[in-house]
């Protein structure tokens, strides 16, 4: 199964500092939508692989500043916080 995550308008901001001080701003225009794979499980994962957004990068020297996009992997844990030992499952 798939699930979408949408990131809103700026909706990370990566400051770096030393060598390269650098601000990175995810989605910035725009919300960025994503798609990663759903497992159900105990508890239910959403992962994603490589997944694509749009940034944009300002600073100085060092930062990647011709870049429009930066990829991303990350695995979530979902668990139903009212009741931590239920599963949480997707049919489709």
């Amino acid at each position: 199964m798939t699930a979408g995550l949408t990131m809103p308008t700026a909706g990370f901001v990566l400051k770096t500092s030393g060598l390269a001080s650098c601000t990175v701003t995810a989605a910035p225009t725009a919300a960025a939508t994503v798609n990663g794979t759903w497992t159900n499980g105990a508890p239910s994962t959403l992962k994603f692989t490589d997944a694509s957004v749009p940034v944009t990068v300002v600073g100085g020297f060092g930062c990647p500043t011709s870049a429009t996009s930066s990829k991303f992997n990350a695995t979530y844990k979902v668990t139903d916080t009212t009741a931590p030992a239920s599963a949480i499952t997707v049919t489709g």
